[in-house]
């Protein structure tokens, strides 16, 4: 497992939106109309006003134009909802991991409606390149370093903030690149996670998404299973980490650089679009404790299993974390998510001594 430091996963970030920046300009300098277009989306309009829809006429005789300005004008959008609020989540790969062996519990939908940071942007786990799908997915559809979050309204027709009571529909737009022949390209693909009914479950939310997704001839692949497999593998990691997020008292903590020459000298110049200065983490302190706490357990477990005891009472073994539901607020009306963590029962048997092992302690940084 390769994992970044606070300072290199900041890093991450800001050369994600260097190359999303450069690819935005890039459809602006290439469509004019891309720029209105996009602001009237992000806006979120529920049609395309009169004038632009004039400017667009042009495109309409070459459907391949056509869809390139249709893209590069939602993805200029996602990316100018994200720079509302510049968000970024770098959550901990040991806590990711935990997250993905949840139970599949439902958890109310209505808790991702309520996001602590609008728009944010997901910083995607380093990619391990001894992995042979990891490989693949390089050379094929892409490997995505992270992924923008957004809302959409009206059954996923309209764009919106992740902070418009009217939102239905959570959007997710990937962003890495395709390595061919030792040139890499910029690669964008964006999903649907709908959000109908009072309740889902992780495992639900990301069968809809796969279900419900566009084949497009523009995505590097031709086998419709690796595709597949590639969205069940991302979107379960970004729908973790910002259910997560969403979960009562979580473990976060804001990381922001001390102030060197050059970011003085930026703070005097003109802010450019994608300058980043600060990370949310995400589950840094609690993944490692968990993780410590497995390997701790796993260990004496095996040691005990080996030293011939005949006790009768069941030997420990590890409960795997869950989503808690409870409500709050006039009549139970206001939902909220608890994430338990993993627990070892009998894990007194490995410890001659009888003692618990200690709990983790989190402070959450609002």
């Amino acid at each position: 497992m390769i994992r970044r430091t606070d300072k290199e996963a900041l890093a991450s970030v800001r050369e994600v939106m260097g190359d999303v920046a450069a690819h935005v300009q890039q459809g602006q300098q290439l469509y004019p109309v891309v720029r209105p277009l996009a602001e009237s989306m992000a806006g979120g309009d529920s049609k395309i006003p009169a004038h632009l829809l004039q400017r667009l006429e042009p495109y309409e005789d070459d459907p391949r134009t056509f869809t390139q300005v249709r893209a590069y004008s939602a993805d200029t959008a996602i990316y100018r909802l994200w720079e509302r609020s510049k968000v970024a989540y770098a959550m901990d790969d040991r806590l990711l991991g935990e997250l993905s062996e949840s139970s599949a519990d439902k958890v109310p939908t209505g808790v991702l409606r309520d996001l602590r940071h609008g728009n944010p942007f997901v910083l995607l786990p380093s990619p391990d390149f001894d992995d042979e799908e990891t490989r693949y997915y390089r050379t094929h559809v892409g490997l995505p370093a992270g992924a923008f979050v957004y809302g959409k309204r009206d059954s996923g027709k309209y764009m919106c903030s992740t902070t418009d009571p009217r939102l239905d529909v959570l959007g997710i737009m990937f962003a890495g690149e395709i390595v061919d022949n030792g040139a890499s390209c910029f690669s964008v693909i964006r999903c649907s996670v709908p959000l109908a009914g009072d309740v889902t479950s992780v495992d639900e939310a990301v069968t809809t998404t796969v279900k419900g997704f566009r084949w497009s001839s523009d995505i590097g692949e031709s086998d419709p299973a690796r595709l597949e497999a590639w969205l069940r593998r991302y979107v379960t990691q970004v729908f973790n980490t910002v259910l997560y997020v969403c979960t009562d008292q979580p473990d976060i903590e804001i990381y922001r650089p001390a102030a060197n020459a050059k970011q003085k000298a930026r703070k005097q110049r003109r802010p450019r679009a994608g300058d980043i200065d600060s990370l949310v983490k995400v589950g840094w302190r609690l993944g490692p404790e968990l993780f410590a706490e497995r390997q701790r357990h796993e260990q004496e477990n095996r040691a005990s299993a080996g030293d011939g005891s005949t006790r009768r009472s069941p030997r420990a073994h590890r409960r795997r974390p869950t989503w808690q539901t409870y409500h709050t607020g006039p009549g139970g009306s206001v939902p909220k998510l608890l994430w338990r963590k993993p627990h070892w029962v009998n894990a007194h048997r490995l410890d001659e001594s009888g003692s618990e092992p200690a709990d983790v302690v989190v402070r959450p940084v609002r």
